[in-house]
């Protein structure tokens, strides 16, 4: 029988596994927002609803 360990990550742990992860694709800081302080235009919806294939199936589609 194989055991598999399962490590419980917390938001800070993965947090800074995305800040890491930003730096070594070429971030040169990071830093962590509240959405409510996230602005998208109305625009920004059209243009990915008639430009994008994949528009809507995906969480970050806006």
């Amino acid at each position: 029988m194989i055991k598999v360990e399962t490590i419980e990550r917390t938001d800070e742990d993965k947090i800074a596994l995305l800040q890491d992860e930003a730096i070594k694709l070429g971030a040169t800081i990071t830093k962590l927002i509240s959405t409510q302080n996230i602005v998208v235009e109305p625009w920004v919806q059209l243009k990915c609803r008639f430009g994008c294939s994949k528009f809507g199936k995906y969480k970050t589609c806006p």
